[in-house]
């Protein structure tokens, strides 16, 4: 395999690992609030912009949903600015 070859599979192994440290921290923050507050899933205005900037960034929204605890039919919504206009 060409060195620039490696040098690009190794920045997408980076790049997709940084991203799943980033659902993680996401995930794990979603967490403690449910178990901080029970069944109230409410998204702050923070977290609407995070999630239209990820699918903006072109994650899937199964994973948003999956990170932020939420129905993907509501990361959708969010997106399409049906919810939180």
């Amino acid at each position: 395999m060409s060195n620039s070859l490696q040098e690009a599979l190794d920045q997408l192994v980076k790049t997709a690992s940084d991203i799943q440290q980033q659902v993680n921290v996401v995930a794990r923050e979603n967490r403690r609030l449910k178990d901080r507050y029970g069944n109230q899933k409410k998204l702050t205005a923070r977290d609407v912009a995070r999630i239209r900037e990820l699918a903006s960034a072109n994650w899937k929204q199964v994973d948003i949903a999956d990170a932020f605890d939420i129905n993907p039919a509501t990361v959708s919504r969010i997106v399409r600015h049906k919810y939180w206009a």
